[in-house]
Formats: structure tokens, C-alpha cells, sequence
């Protein structure tokens, strides 16, 4: 993995079907996101105006719930789940799955 938005995308293909667990930090704020995937998409948001947007961002669909800090369980909204990524975002491929390094957040994502 050569840290691409499009080998994280090819990595979560060839896991698609299986149960992934996800654990975004972000500051003091861990949430934990239990998802089986279905389809995943890149989106493109380089040549839009908004500077407010990241540059790209990966969609996962399929059914899953996220758990927060507080102790809340809900299922995902619209069995969907974005990750942004800015400019400078890192990844690598660790030994059961992917991490993400954003401006704002860190992603792991593993296989069950």
C-alpha cells in the first residue's frame, strides 16, 4: 500500500462482505463503528469552491452502528459512513487492517 485514497478503497474492496470494526479519534472523542460493507465510493471534492470541504472523502455503505465515548449505541444514518481526507492525510497497512491519518482524526480499521 502505497498510502493512495485509491489503495485504501481497493483494500476495503477485497474486505467487503466482512464485519469491520473502525475507530476514529478525533482530539478527546473515540467513536467505534461496527460495519459489514457494501459498496464504497470515493468522492472528489478538489474542484469545488467550498474550502470548508476536504479534498476527498471515502463513503462506506452497508448496515452497522457506532458507539461513542458516553456510551450511546446508534445505527449509522443512511447505512453510511464518511471519511475525509485532507491533503496530507497518511496510511498505512498494519497487520489486520488499514490506518488512517487525517489533520483532524485517526482511523483504524480492522477485520473481524
Amino acid at each position: 500500500m502505497d498510502g493512495s485514497a485509491q489503495d485504501i478503497c481497493t483494500w476495503l474492496d477485497a474486505n467487503r462482505d466482512k464485519q469491520l470494526t473502525i475507530e476514529k479519534t478525533e482530539q478527546r472523542d473515540v467513536d467505534h463503528i461496527e460495519m459489514q460493507i457494501d459498496d464504497i465510493g470515493l468522492l472528489d471534492y478538489a474542484e469545488t469552491a467550498d474550502e470548508y470541504l476536504y479534498p476527498m472523502a471515502i463513503i462506506l455503505k452497508g448496515a452497522g452502528s457506532i458507539a461513542t465515548q458516553d456510551g450511546r449505541t446508534e445505527q449509522l444514518p443512511e447505512e453510511s459512513y464518511e471519511i475525509p481526507l485532507s491533503k496530507d492525510f497518511q496510511c498505512e497497512q498494519t497487520e489486520n487492517g488499514v490506518a488512517i491519518r487525517t489533520d483532524r482524526a485517526q482511523y483504524t480499521i480492522s477485520v473481524h
